[in-house]
C-alpha cells in the first residue's frame, strides 16, 4: 500500500499524476466546483445563500431568517439583530403651541367666513373713498340673497363714473346670516328685525359722532338688500335717503319717515321679485304727496347702468 498518497489541496481528492483529475476538468474562466459551506469566496464574503453579499447588502434566505441576521457558517454562527429607534425631537416645545393656536384660528376663520356672523364681532363692512365721518355725503349699499360685500363692490367705477363724486364715502354692509354659498338679510320678521338693528349700529359705527345732516347719508339695496335698506330707513333717524333697486317688498309705505327721499328702481320683466311691488308702493307714496322718484326700465332682475346712474343722481342731489 502506497502510504505516500497526494491529494489535490483544492478539492481533498486523489492526484492522479500532477493535476487532480476533477479540476483538471474545468475549463478556464467557467464556474469553479461547489466550496465547502461556510468556506469563503475569493472576494473575502461569506458565500451561503443569505449570507452577506460582495456589496455589503443582505440577500433574504427565504427560510424565515430575519433580514439582516448572518447565516450559520462552518465554525460558528453569528447574528446580527436590528432595532428601530425613533427619531429624536427636532421641535422645540413651544412649536405644539403654535401649531394648535394656528389650528383653532383657521377653524375661527371658517365658522365666521361660512356660518352666521357673530353678534359681538358687528357686521363685515368695506368703505370706498373717505371715512364716513369726515365725507360730504355716505352711502350705505346692501347687497341680495345670497350676496356679499365682493358681489356688489364692482358699483364702485361706475357710480363715480355716473358722477358720485369723490367726496361720497361709499360703504357695503355684508349680511349677518348665511346660505352656504353667500350671505342674506333673514327668512322671517324676527331674523330681519335682528338685521335691521345690526345694520343701524354699523352706521352709527361708521358715521361716529360726526355731526353730518341726514340728507347726506343714504341707505341704498338690491333684491333683499332693497327690502333691508327701507327697514332700516324706517328705523334709523341719521339715514335721510333710501335707494331700493328691484325690491321684493317695501312694506308698509306709513312706515317710511316723512322727510325721507326716496329712490325706486325696478325692471319691467324682473323674474325673481315682480315688478308691481315697486310700482304699487309709489303709487302709494306719490298718493301721500311723498317725495318719491321711480325708474323703471326694461330688462330682469339686474343693476342696470339706469339704475346706477339714478342712484348717482339721487345722492349727489342733482334734481331736475
Amino acid at each position: 500500500m502506497d502510504l505516500d498518497v497526494q491529494r489535490c489541496p483544492r478539492c481533498n481528492r486523489v492526484l492522479s499524476g500532477d493535476t487532480c483529475a476533477a479540476c483538471a476538468g474545468v475549463a478556464p474562466g467557467s464556474q469553479s466546483p461547489p466550496r465547502p459551506f461556510g468556506s469563503v469566496h475569493p472576494t473575502g464574503s461569506v458565500h451561503p445563500t443569505g449570507s452577506v453579499h460582495p456589496t455589503g447588502s443582505v440577500h433574504p434566505t427565504g427560510s424565515g431568517r430575519p433580514v439582516g441576521s448572518v447565516a450559520p457558517g462552518g465554525a460558528g454562527e453569528s447574528r446580527t439583530s436590528f432595532r428601530y429607534q425613533p427619531p429624536a425631537e427636532t421641535n422645540p416645545w413651544w412649536w405644539r403651541g403654535v401649531m394648535l393656536a394656528a389650528g383653532v384660528a383657521i377653524l375661527g376663520f371658517g365658522w365666521v367666513s361660512c356660518g352666521d356672523r357673530p353678534s359681538m364681532l358687528g357686521l363685515a363692512t368695506e368703505v370706498h373713498g373717505p371715512k364716513p365721518s369726515g365725507a360730504g355725503s355716505v352711502l350705505f349699499f346692501l347687497h341680495g340673497y345670497g350676496g356679499s360685500n365682493d358681489d356688489v363692490d364692482w358699483l364702485v367705477a361706475p357710480l363715480r363714473a355716473a358722477g358720485l363724486g369723490d367726496d361720497v364715502a361709499i360703504v357695503f354692509v355684508e349680511g349677518p346670516y348665511s346660505t352656504g354659498f353667500g350671505r342674506h338679510w333673514g327668512n322671517d320678521g324676527a331674523a330681519r328685525l335682528l338685521a335691521t338693528q345690526r345694520v343701524r349700529g354699523a352706521i352709527r359705527d361708521a358715521l361716529g359722532s360726526s355731526a353730518i345732516a341726514p340728507e347726506r347719508v343714504f341707505v341704498a339695496g338690491f333684491s333683499q338688500g332693497a327690502q333691508m335698506a327701507a327697514e332700516v330707513a324706517a328705523a334709523e333717524p341719521r339715514i335721510g335717503g333710501l335707494a331700493a333697486l328691484s325690491a321684493c317688498s317695501l312694506g308698509d309705505a306709513q312706515a317710511l319717515p316723512e322727510g325721507l327721499s326716496i329712490l325706486v328702481v325696478h325692471g319691467r320683466r324682473d323674474s325673481i321679485c315682480k315688478f308691481g311691488v315697486s310700482s304699487q308702493l309709489v303709487d302709494r307714496l306719490e298718493k301721500e304727496k311723498r317725495d318719491v322718484t321711480f325708474v323703471p326700465f326694461e330688462d330682469d332682475h339686474v343693476i342696470p347702468p339706469a339704475a346706477i346712474e339714478a342712484v348717482a343722481w339721487h345722492v349727489s342731489g342733482r334734481r331736475e
